[in-house]
């Protein structure tokens, strides 16, 4: 008789993602001249003030998008909004 040899199978294990801490951040006022194209944005990134215009990255923190009440940015590959305060 012959012996059938069972194989073993391996599954991979899942990738745990490494969640990103994100540094503390706040939204709190933005300067705007007429034409838009000079709107600067002021944050502060663990407790230092920081100038943005949209696009600038400042300690790692990328601003993508922001207005009145709202900015978005991004931090390593992901993305938060923060309103003002």
């Amino acid at each position: 008789t012959l012996s059938i040899r069972k194989k073993k199978i391996i599954k991979p294990k899942p990738r745990v993602k490494d969640s990103i801490v994100f540094p503390n951040i706040s939204y709190k006022g933005i300067f705007s001249s007429s034409n838009n194209s000079n709107t600067i944005f002021l944050v502060l990134i663990d407790g230092n003030q920081e100038m943005f215009k949209k696009h600038e990255t400042h300690q790692q923190v990328k601003l993508l998008k922001g207005d009145k009440k709202k900015i978005t940015i991004k931090y390593k590959t992901e993305k938060k909004t923060y309103q003002l305060q």
